[in-house]
């Protein structure tokens, strides 16, 4: 460097000002999604969904929300890695990874990657409104959990934001990055 401005000792280029910006990015990120996750199962396992109005147990609520995030991350990551594919030569990773192989071929045959995408963002969008349906905020306008202020109550339960977050990092992104960074195993499970 120049000497003008102070460096981070990695040898990656990054200034001292960067990775303190980025330290703070991913504190205040795992803070947001903490207290969305805290507040959603606040709310799941003190009755105050829709689910719960409707009769069905608490505990049975949560498990059908972690069986539609599995579903949601295994469509999501396997969209990543097909895609990503499409464009590798088979023969490469054909010892490597024979089930990967399986999915590419079948994918690659005909029209059946655009079948897969449409049916996939179908059952995507289904997902997302049966986790919705089931454990989004009840109707009522004075949700509240862990005695938080009545704005946040309405910003994260009432509003439905804590059930966003909590979805698309946990079920959404978390498996598109794990199928950019590792395309090969995702499918090969």
């Amino acid at each position: 460097t120049d000497g003008s401005s102070p460096t981070f000792d990695k040898g990656n280029g990054r200034s001292l000002c960067q990775v303190i910006f980025n330290v703070a990015r991913f504190i205040y990120s795992i803070a947001i999604l903490s207290l969305s996750t805290v507040i959603l199962f606040a709310a799941i396992f003190t009755g105050q969904t829709h689910a719960a109005e409707k009769g069905i147990p608490n505990m049975a609520t949560f498990f059908i929300l972690m069986t539609f995030m599995v579903l949601l991350s295994i469509l999501e990551g396997g969209q990543g890695c097909i895609i990503a594919l499409q464009w590798v030569d088979d023969y490469k990773f054909a010892d490597s990874h024979p089930k990967s192989l399986r999915c590419t071929s079948l994918a690659k045959r005909g029209d059946n990657l655009e079948r897969f995408i449409v049916g996939r963002q179908f059952l995507v969008t289904m997902i997302i409104f049966m986790i919705n349906y089931f454990c989004g905020s009840a109707s009522v306008e004075d949700a509240s959990v862990l005695g938080i202020p009545k704005i946040m109550n309405r910003l994260f339960l009432v509003n439905g934001l804590a059930l966003a977050i909590f979805t698309i990092v946990c079920g959404q992104l978390t498996a598109q990055m794990n199928s950019v960074c590792c395309m090969l195993d995702l499918i090969n499970t």
